[in-house]
């Protein structure tokens, strides 16, 4: 229907309201956006591990999926948010694309 950003924000806040709920059970701490990321996603100890973390480069792929998880909030939902942004069918698609790559490594079963 044309509602890019409409369909954007929406998926991001659900990335967000999932990890919120993970943390906010896991360890009772309530944040929101970029620094509830790094919260749930951080290289040592995370809330929401996504591997082993048995060797460095388990660390390393930990730490970069955190950086992805706090950098979509920061750079795309952020501005979403505070702002009546437009953006266009293709820039929809491609950061759709991203997003449901966090998604899936977040729910991989879904």
């Amino acid at each position: 229907a044309g509602q890019y950003s409409d369909a954007l924000i929406t998926a991001l806040k659900e990335i967000n309201v999932i990890v919120k709920e993970i943390v906010r059970e896991a360890i009772g701490k309530e944040e929101d956006g970029p620094s509830l990321m790094r919260t749930a996603f951080k290289r040592d100890n995370p809330v929401i591990k996504l591997n082993s973390l048995t060797t460095i480069s388990d660390k390393d792929e930990q730490q970069g999926y955190c950086d992805l998880f706090a950098g979509a909030m920061e750079a795309l939902r952020n501005p979403l948010s505070h702002s009546n942004i437009e953006i266009t069918k293709e820039d929809a698609i491609h950061k759709l694309f991203f997003v449901s790559m966090l998604m899936h490594k977040l729910c991989p079963t879904s």
